[in-house]
């Protein structure tokens, strides 16, 4: 059952035009990221994930390769490369994190918190599943944006752009300051399905 959701989701996220889903936005061509969040909050009631990170991997995955596209300073008409900044508390996550970018088409490379400074031109994103922040500095410097599935960064102003889920949907977390620091905006559309902290 799972599985038949996630590729519904899939369909009506990349493309696929139902009666009931089409918005006037999607009939422009820029899709809204409320396309499906229906089947999210089915999808997210599945097995117990982490509690640091509510919304499920393959979730995450599809609404985040979704939400690049709304990063105005990411190269737009590819997907940008990605990097899973992790520590050995957060090996597992990494892991199903890795696994769920690849089913959405995006090769993401595993790097130690301790390599990332050495590791920053081979990525344009980093996707954080560590809680320490030493990261943070360095995301800064070289303009590499943040995301992470764990709300708590996003609302201490480590990551710039993460998930959680508020009434068993999936919600878009924006930190303000801490996507200026890193030096990128997003699209205002996003902005307003987005929860954004100051």
């Amino acid at each position: 059952m799972r599985e038949k959701l996630l590729s519904a989701l899939r369909v009506t996220l990349f493309g696929f035009r139902g009666t009931a889903l089409v918005t006037p936005a999607a009939r422009r061509g820029s899709r809204t990221l409320l396309l499906g969040f229906g089947l999210l909050a089915v999808l997210a009631s599945g097995p117990a994930f982490a509690q640091d990170s509510p919304v499920p991997p393959e979730i995450q995955a599809v609404i985040f390769k979704k939400l690049f596209v709304y990063v105005r300073t990411l190269p737009s008409g590819s997907t940008p490369k990605l990097l899973i900044v992790y520590d050995e508390g957060s090996a597992k996550l990494k892991d199903e994190m890795r696994k769920a970018f690849g089913q959405v088409g995006i090769d993401a490379q595993a790097v130690l918190e301790s390599e990332l400074s050495s590791r920053v031109a081979d990525g344009a994103v980093v996707y954080v599943t560590t809680q320490r922040g030493s990261f943070k500095q360095v995301l800064q410097k070289n303009r590499l944006l943040s995301i992470s599935g764990i709300p708590a960064l996003v609302e201490r102003g480590d990551v710039s752009i993460g998930l959680t889920l508020q009434n068993a949907q999936p919600k878009i977390l924006v930190n303000l300051a801490e996507l200026k620091a890193e030096g990128h905006e997003v699209a205002s559309n996003l902005l307003q399905l987005a929860k954004v902290i100051q």
